[in-house]
């Protein structure tokens, strides 16, 4: 059975030798037509067979894979991105006809040379990508990685003309592909003559200009919107952090990050949709982040303002090896009046309809359709149908994003067609985390708002777990095969209730000790509010009389012949000068302590005022206080200033115990301040006597304290309650309190006191 038509049958070897050889005897060679000659002789070759392509491969390559006008345009950004370009514009020339309209893809990258041209874009599948994973100049992870992305441009019309060009060089090439009229089937693709002209350019210009003509869509106002959307959520994640490396001295430049634009020709197409997705995103009721470690396990966070929500937790249920890395961030909205603060309800709703979902990023850029308004990769849709969970979590409750790399992630595999993943197994465990991370976040959000979350399951009770253990016991006691079985059955049931009744005990003596203390410290607030406003107003009258005094007695004669005396006066001096610096730092605290609303704080005004208050006191009394603030603003979320008050006292005031306790030469507490990415940190330290390493884990528990009455008069025993207040502080906003390792310049401890800082995006003052 034969393939071959007559006209298609090989010409014999002798015949094509002496072919080729008068084609290579002309002075002005043929060398597409000595191309195929070589290649027909070489078919004949007896021990030997190869492939060959079809012109018409490359339909297949573009308009058949790439199914969606959005998705071809993603594919020519991504390309731009890979040349390390800064800015790629995308313009829709349209037209009343698609055969007289045109889209322009222009970029700032490094472009390309002829060698370039010829070996790598000319070549299919090009293994460069996967050679060299990083681009050159940026050292940024390529988005594409498969040599094919250049064939979208077949998707979106029926002719391209490239024109590209290096910097330095006076010489810049243009190539035009006709995809229908030369790509036809039945020809070998490596037939296909594509005229490449050189061109003049200015030396300091660079990079590379796609001009897609005679298009083969109407690019309505629907199409037009799509694609707007589509340039735009494709470059969602590289606005908020360059995708390079950090660079180093000797290292490549730092990438000053991309951005791809969308310019429109109709003038009366609104393109301003989305700029309402940042007031958008301000609305939003929590934030739900998750991400894996290198040892697989995934670690979920979530904060929220509005709720006063602020937890992390490790999820034990399953480990994630193969995702090391992976990362997703969400921003967690339910649409109601109460937390839709500065948007309507409906506008919200309509916004999250059209931009709501989690999607999926492959460095750094967007992988459809995961996100799409029809796409329910995670199956938040389908367990909101059937009740599977009560609190809001459909696709539209979610803008979010999931972050992977090829480098790290090498089994998320894309599909040839550049829409969707490939599923394996670790796509599956990829589906897996992100569903769990954004479970956990909003049945903690059910829970804050006092909701219902399960069908399945009402809020637990704290005896709701002993239970389950007893039930499961009972019904081993029931199925026992033995007399031996029941009994050991029966002693756990004893063990467990006896286990459950001894924790109960401890949790309410040390609930009452707690309550307690409190009452005792709400007294005291109240006495030192009022003492504080007895000092401050006898304080000013002390001063002056004082001085007056001490000018007074230092007038009288016999003051020279008593030497003695003129320590005392020192001394009556520098104590009035304490209690008045004193007075002054409690009415300052009680007066912000009577505001009960939440607000940013200057934390770099806070730590000056308290450095200038407590300084000379702690001069006083032999101690330096150091104050090493970064670079402003330093603003905290919102909080009680009185709160960030009481972390600086009780932090200063444990650094001077430990300093009269280990009495150095010269007395140092030092306070640093800055801010690490989302949180304020503050640190203090001192050159006392240290902490020893094995309690450094009980040291923020309730009536823990190393001290006792063995103190002087400017070192009092504690109660054990003040870092106990400073780990809940810390807790309260997000944040973190722990002991780290001092500066190796003398200090002895260092406490690090994180809260997270002001978000201009989510706060509004």
């Amino acid at each position: 059975m034969s393939f071959l038509s007559d006209s298609e049958r090989p010409t014999p070897p002798t015949d094509l030798k002496k072919a080729l050889a008068e084609a290579l005897r002309h002075e002005n060679v043929d060398h597409m037509h000595v191309l195929s000659l070589a290649g027909q002789l070489a078919d004949t070759a007896p021990d030997f067979v190869r492939f060959s392509v079809d012109a018409s491969h490359v339909e297949r390559l573009g308009f058949e894979l790439v199914g969606k006008q959005g998705t071809a345009l993603g594919e020519l950004v991504k390309n731009a991105y890979d040349a390390d370009a800064t800015v790629v514009t995308v313009k829709v020339l349209q037209a009343e006809s698609p055969a007289a309209s045109s889209i322009i893809v222009q970029d700032d990258g490094v472009g390309m040379s002829e060698e370039d041209l010829r070996r790598a874009w000319m070549r299919l599948s090009t293994p460069e990508k996967t050679r060299r994973p990083r681009s050159t100049r940026f050292n940024r992870m390529r988005a594409g990685k498969k040599g094919i992305g250049r064939f979208a441009a077949h998707r979106l019309g029926r002719i391209l003309v490239l024109t590209t060009g290096q910097q330095g060089s006076r010489v810049g090439w243009r190539v035009r592909f006709d995809w229908d009229a030369d790509f036809q089937r039945g020809a070998d693709i490596t037939q296909v003559r594509n005229r490449i002209e050189s061109i003049e350019k200015n030396p300091q210009e660079e990079g590379t200009t796609l001009e897609i003509l005679d298009l083969r869509d109407t690019w309505d106002q629907k199409a037009l919107a799509e694609a707007w959307r589509s340039v735009q959520l494709l470059q969602s994640p590289l606005r908020d952090r360059p995708l390079g490396d950090v660079t180093q001295p000797e290292g490549p430049p730092a990438d000053p990050g991309f951005e791809a634009l969308l310019e429109l020709e109709r003038a009366d197409y609104p393109n301003t949709f989305f700029d309402l997705e940042s007031e958008f995103v301000k609305s939003a009721a929590a934030q739900i982040s998750g991400e894996v470690d290198a040892d697989g396990r995934a670690r979920f966070t979530l904060h929220s303002v509005k709720l006063n929500l602020h937890e992390e937790h490790t999820h034990e249920e399953a480990q994630f090896p193969e995702l090391a890395g992976a990362r997703m961030e969400a921003d967690y909205f339910i649409f109601s009046s109460d937390l839709m603060s500065g948007m309507k309800v409906q506008a919200g709703l309509d916004i999250a309809h059209a931009i709501g979902g989690i999607r999926l990023y492959r460095n750094g850029f967007r992988v459809p359709p995961y996100g799409d308004p029809n796409d329910d990769w995670l199956r938040l849709a389908r367990d909101s149908a059937r009740r599977n969970i009560l609190v809001p979590a459909n696709n539209s409750n979610f803008l979010g994003r999931v972050y992977i790399t090829s480098e790290a992630h090498g089994r998320l595999e894309e599909t040839a067609s550049r829409e969707g993943l490939i599923e394996n197994d670790a796509y599956q465990s990829l589906v897996t985390f992100a569903r769990a991370c954004l479970r956990w976040g909003v049945l903690r959000v059910g829970w804050a708002r006092d909701r219902k979350t399960r069908a399945s399951e009402p809020r637990k009770r704290p005896t709701d777990s002993v239970a389950e253990r007893v039930g499961s016991l009972l019904s081993r006691l029931s199925d026992a095969a033995s007399e031996r079985d029941a009994e050991a059955a029966r002693r756990e049931i004893i063990g467990a209730v006896s286990a459950f009744e001894d924790a109960s005990r401890r949790e309410r003596e040390e609930s009452i000790k707690y309550e307690a203390m409190l009452r005792v410290l709400a007294s005291l607030g109240l006495s030192i509010s009022v003492f504080a406003h007895e000092v401050r107003a006898a304080s000013s009258f002390a001063d002056d009389s004082t001085r007056l005094f001490l000018e007074q007695i230092r007038t009288l004669q016999w003051l020279e012949q008593s030497p003695d005396l003129e320590p005392l006066l020192q001394q009556i001096d520098s104590g009035v000068r304490r209690v008045i610096v004193l007075g002054d730092y409690l009415g300052g605290l009680t007066s912000y302590a009577g505001s009960r609303k939440l607000a940013p704080v200057s934390t770099t005004g806070v730590l000056e005022e308290f450095h200038e208050r407590l300084g000379p006191y702690l001069e006083g009394v032999g101690v330096r206080l150091e104050l090493q603030v970064g670079p402003p603003p330093l603003r905290t979320c919102p909080i009680h200033r009185s709160e960030l008050d009481s972390v600086l006292f009780n932090l200063t005031t444990n650094a001077l115990k430990a300093i009269k306790r280990g009495q150095p030469v010269q007395g140092e507490i030092r306070i640093l301040a800055g801010q690490e990415r989302n949180f304020i940190v503050l640190t203090v330290c001192d050159n006392g006597t240290g902490i020893d390493a094995s309690i450094r884990n009980r040291i923020f528990d309730a009536f823990f304290t190393t001290t006792g009455g063995e103190e002087d008069e400017d070192t009092p025993g504690g109660a054990g309650l003040g870092l106990k207040i400073v780990a809940d502080i810390a807790a309260n906003y997000g944040g973190s309190v722990r002991v780290i390792e001092p500066p190796p310049d003398g200090m002895k401890t260092a406490i690090e006191f994180r809260l997270l800082a002001f978000d201009s995006e989510r706060h509004t003052l």
